[in-house]
């Protein structure tokens, strides 16, 4: 893995959207937004890293509770679900936005470090044996028979924020 450069690592650099030359990749917040060079970046005595790096003085560990059946689809506990992961639909149950992943953050200026859960909806697959997240496939709740068939390409492929995502790849090309 490449090692990253200072200016990668700046909370206050930023890649520029509209570069056409490595001069001018990054711009600084510090700066009014100006273009700055690696070697300004490297010589800036301004620089604060994004990431945690050690070794580091924490005085405090908050850490947030695990809160079950509180999330966005609480309404939907229990309920079956089709759930398409690659290219086969199965039959799950909705068991509620779960803990999915760890988010840890630290204050330099209190020496806190937080730790908090990332949720996601979860839904139990019998014929997989596992559980599904919302992440890693495309899901909805079964209200009726008539919900019962498959997840297609086609309902992808006609949800809004796709239909962007392919405009937008449209336009860049």
């Amino acid at each position: 893995m490449e090692e990253m450069t200072r200016q990668d690592k700046c909370r206050y650099a930023y890649i520029n959207l509209k570069s056409i030359s490595d001069d001018d990749a990054y711009l600084c917040l510090k700066q009014d937004q100006k273009a700055v060079t690696c070697e300004e970046c490297n010589l800036c005595q301004m620089f604060n890293s994004r990431f945690i790096e050690y070794p580091i003085q924490v005085n405090e560990i908050k850490q947030s509770p695990i809160e079950y059946g509180n999330g966005l689809h609480a309404s939907y506990v229990g309920k079956p679900v089709a759930v398409r992961v690659k290219d086969k639909t199965y039959l799950g149950i909705f068991i509620g936005d779960l803990p999915s992943r760890t988010h840890i953050s630290y204050m330099a200026q209190t020496g806190r470090l937080s730790v908090n859960v990332v949720d996601n909806p979860a839904m139990f697959v019998p014929e997989l044996n596992r559980i599904v997240f919302g992440y890693e496939s495309w899901w909805k709740v079964l209200e009726s028979e008539e919900d019962f068939k498959d997840i297609t390409d086609s309902d992808i492929n006609n949800t809004w924020y796709v239909q962007m995502l392919k405009l937008i790849n449209k336009k860049e090309n």
